[in-house]
């Protein structure tokens, strides 16, 4: 993209110097100077078992109340059983 007309172009990027080794110490050896610390990376993180996280009771939870739920329901919509009289088992016709 073009800057708009009459803008004044971007100030010039200077190059950046790398830093400069400290001059060695004297009666030190010369590799002591160049030698640098080592640094560890930090410990990679602990996977958390999944019994362990929220969303999972939370699925449990729902899948418990949404059966709950649904046996509920499906018990209570049954037609009543027929009578144990001849007169429940006579065909009309």
């Amino acid at each position: 993209t073009a800057p708009p007309p009459g803008a004044s172009p971007p100030p010039p990027v200077e190059p950046v110097t790398p830093l400069q080794a400290p001059p060695p110490q004297a009666g030190a050896p010369a590799s002591a100077a160049v030698v640098q610390p080592l640094v560890e990376p930090p410990p990679a993180p602990r996977q958390v078992p999944v019994y362990r996280r929220n969303w999972f009771w939370g699925a449990i939870g729902v899948a418990l109340v949404t059966g709950v739920v649904v046996l509920f329901l499906s018990l209570s919509n049954q037609d009543p059983p027929t009578p144990g009289t001849r007169l429940g088992d006579m065909r009309a016709f």
